[in-house]
């Protein structure tokens, strides 16, 4: 296949600030800078000026971290720490929506066993308007504007997130029935559902403080 060797000016349509210093020597070479960090190349193909003007092979942006494609005559290039930091504020919304309001669920129960042991008169109103709002937020996640980090893919989701309030409408549905009836029963199953749903979402933390952390590093490089 025959290599095709790329080369850009246009250095001003980048987001990033570029900056050049070319020697006084033609032989000598040019160092490039993006955001004040120097780039290494890592090809033996160096930047250099032809008749006054400065090529700079495309190469050069992708060792920067930089997302470059060729085709049909169109050279795309798109800074990934932009990328990542839109993984930031996808991650940010998710925890505002989900998060925030999963541990009011969870709030919200204890408000109410705390009701049934002091015998007093129980209102589950609040709770089920809650884990509506939740339920639909679980699936809220925007994971086609994802950029694919580390094990996850672009079609990431939380389906943790999604399994521990499904587990968790069961725990309520048993606490619903002993409220009603008292059975010892349906108290167990309600503890034993919540437990599940509990774990279900320490394991959605972990993946969302894993995938929080990594987006952080390679948006911040």
């Amino acid at each position: 296949m025959k290599k095709v060797l790329i080369f850009t000016i246009v250095l001003s349509l980048l987001s990033a600030p570029v900056v050049a210093f070319a020697a006084k020597s033609a032989s000598q070479k040019i160092n490039i800078k993006i955001n004040n960090t120097e780039i290494k190349t890592k090809t033996d193909v160096e930047p250099t000026i032809i008749n006054n003007r400065l090529y700079v092979p495309v190469s050069v942006f992708r060792d920067a971290g930089f997302s470059v494609a060729y085709k049909n005559s169109l050279l795309t290039m798109v800074n990934k720490n932009l990328l990542y930091a839109q993984n930031l504020e996808l991650l940010n919304t998710f925890h505002y929506t989900f998060i925030n309001n999963f541990e009011k669920v969870d709030q919200e129960i204890t408000n109410i066993l705390g009701s049934l042991l002091l015998e007093k008169d129980v209102d589950t109103t609040k709770l089920m308007e809650l884990v509506s709002y939740v339920e639909t937020e679980s699936k809220s996640f925007e994971t086609e504007k994802f950029t694919p980090i580390m094990d996850y893919s672009s079609s990431f989701a939380f389906a943790s997130a999604n399994q521990s309030i499904n587990a968790y409408k069961e725990a309520i549905s048993s606490l619903t029935l002993y409220i009603k009836n008292e059975k010892k029963e349906h108290l167990e199953s309600f503890y034993a559902q919540r437990e599940i749903a509990l774990k279900h979402y320490a394991d959605f933390s972990n993946d969302f403080d894993l995938v929080f952390k990594r987006s952080y590093l390679n948006a911040t490089k």
